[in-house]
């Protein structure tokens, strides 16, 4: 009984500490692959303030920002998924049709491992 009211507080402690540690490493790969290593340093002053100015802004303007952040994310796919969307059907429907001499491939023959057999 004495325990209980500490746990709550510090796994979510350990869970918010993690998920800004990760997002802080998934977000420097992905400078320094766009950008390049020059950017890494840029992008953790960055990071900092972001992360300070997250524990102090109203919670509806933060909702706003993620919103707003996942839509530029997402919009860009969605015109690539449309602009290549006739290419994945083309080779959707040749692949596979013996017909038109492309064997139906199995793959779970090179998915077995070893032990297996």
């Amino acid at each position: 009984p004495v325990i209980g009211p500490w746990i709550v507080p510090v796994a979510l402690f350990f869970f918010a500490f993690t998920t800004i540690i990760g997002w802080s490493y998934y977000g420097e790969q992905a400078v320094t692959y766009l950008i390049g290593e020059w950017a890494t340093h840029p992008f953790r002053y960055i990071w900092v303030v972001v992360v300070f100015l997250g524990t102090v802004a109203a919670a509806d303007w933060l909702w706003l920002l993620g919103d707003i952040a996942n839509a530029s994310m997402a919009f860009p796919n969605l015109i690539a998924i449309l602009a290549l969307s006739g290419v994945v059907a083309a080779m959707h429907k040749s692949n596979g049709d013996p017909d038109k001499g492309h064997p139906v491939h199995d793959y779970r023959e090179e998915s077995r491992h070893p032990e297996q057999d």
